[in-house]
C-alpha cells in the first residue's frame, strides 16, 4: 500500500498564526515554493490556502510532521465560516485575487520568529492595539503587497533563510523602529469593533448587546452596507436615560435587516412587534419617574425639621 508522501519536519503554528502563514514557514524551513511543495506532496495548490476547499488541505501538508492532527484541523477551521458564507469574503484582504496581508512592523521587529497574525487578514484590522499604530499594506521599501501565497526564499548575507519578517520581493526586512512609525490615537469604538468582527468570523456568528440571539454574518455585511441606520442606531442608544434601554435601538436594526431579507415577518408583523415594545418601554420609563418622585418626596420628608 502506497504511503502518502511528508514533509516530515514543520514549525509548530503559533496560536494566533493563520494558514498561509504557517504554510509560508514551512516553504522557506524546507526551501521550496508554494506549489513545489504542494507538487511534492501530490496535492493541488489552492490559490487562497486559509479557506481553502477540501478543508483537510492543511491538514495535508502538516501529515507525519509531529503536529497533532487537532491542532492541523483547528488551523484550517479558523475561517471556515467564510468558507460556508462565501460572501463573507468582503471582509477579507485580496490583491489582484490572490489572498493579503496587512502588518504591524512593530510586531514583525519584536517576534522572535515573524509571523501572520490571523486577524491581519481583515480588511476593517486597520490599527495594532498593542503598539497603537496603522497597519501597513504594502512593503515600506518597494511598495508590494504581502501575499499570503509568496513566500520569501532569499538568502542573507550570513547565509540565513530570510522568514516571513521579509519582503518577498525585494527581500528586504519590514520591521521598523518604534521612531519610524508613532504612535496614533484610535478610538475605543474602533477597537471594538475590529474586535467583534474577527470574533464573528472565527465563531461564525456575532453576540450583540441587550440582544439574546446570536445575530449571522451576513447581518455584519449588512451593517457595513448601511452605515446611516447603524449611525442612528448609536445615536438613539446616547439617548436612552438607562442602560438596559439600549436593546430597543438594536432591536430596530434587527428589524430592518430582517425586512430588507424578506424573511418571515412582514412590515405590519414588524410594526405591531415595535408598537408593543414602545408600549412596554415607555410604561416602564413611566414606572421609574413614578418611583424617582416617591424617593425625592420621602426624601424631602426625612430632611424636614
Amino acid at each position: 500500500m502506497n504511503r502518502p508522501l511528508s514533509i516530515v519536519n514543520a514549525p509548530y503554528p503559533f496560536p494566533n498564526e493563520s494558514a498561509a502563514s504557517w504554510i509560508q514557514r514551512v516553504c522557506q524551513l524546507h526551501g521550496l515554493t508554494y506549489k513545489a511543495l504542494a507538487s511534492f506532496l501530490g496535492i493541488k495548490a489552492c490559490r487562497d490556502p486559509d479557506v481553502a476547499v477540501p478543508r483537510h488541505f492543511v491538514c495535508f501538508i502538516g501529515l507525519g510532521t509531529g503536529i497533532s492532527g487537532k491542532r492541523l484541523q483547528e488551523l484550517a477551521d479558523v475561517f471556515h465560516a467564510v468558507r460556508l458564507h462565501p460572501p463573507s469574503k468582503t471582509l477579507l484582504n485580496f490583491h489582484d485575487g490572490a489572498p493579503s496581508y496587512r502588518f504591524c512592523p512593530q510586531c514583525i521587529a519584536t517576534d522572535l520568529v515573524p509571523y501572520l497574525r490571523i486577524e491581519w487578514r481583515f480588511k476593517d484590522w486597520t490599527v495594532c492595539p498593542k503598539h497603537q499604530v496603522k497597519m501597513l499594506e504594502r512593503c515600506p521599501h518597494c511598495g508590494a503587497p504581502i501575499l499570503g501565497t509568496m513566500p520569501c526564499l532569499g538568502m542573507s548575507e550570513d547565509d540565513e533563510a530570510l522568514g516571513v519578517g521579509h519582503c518577498t520581493f525585494c527581500e528586504r526586512p519590514l520591521a521598523t523602529t518604534a521612531e519610524s512609525y508613532p504612535q496614533t490615537w484610535v478610538s475605543p469604538t474602533k477597537l471594538k469593533v475590529q474586535n467583534a468582527i474577527v470574533s464573528a468570523v472565527r465563531r461564525g456568528g456575532l453576540r450583540l448587546e441587550g440582544y439574546y440571539w446570536p445575530v449571522s454574518l451576513d447581518f455584519i455585511l449588512w451593517l457595513r452596507d448601511n452605515p446611516e441606520l447603524v449611525k442612528s442606531c448609536f445615536e438613539r442608544r446616547a439617548r436612552c436615560a438607562y442602560p438596559e434601554e439600549s436593546k430597543y435601538g438594536v432591536a430596530y436594526l434587527i428589524d430592518e435587516y430582517g425586512l430588507e431579507r424578506r424573511n418571515k415577518k412582514t412590515a405590519e408583523e414588524i410594526l405591531d412587534l415595535r408598537t408593543a415594545r414602545d408600549r412596554k418601554r415607555w410604561a416602564t420609563w413611566a414606572d421609574k419617574c413614578y418611583e424617582a418622585t416617591i424617593k425625592r418626596q420621602r426624601s424631602h420628608k426625612g430632611t424636614t425639621p
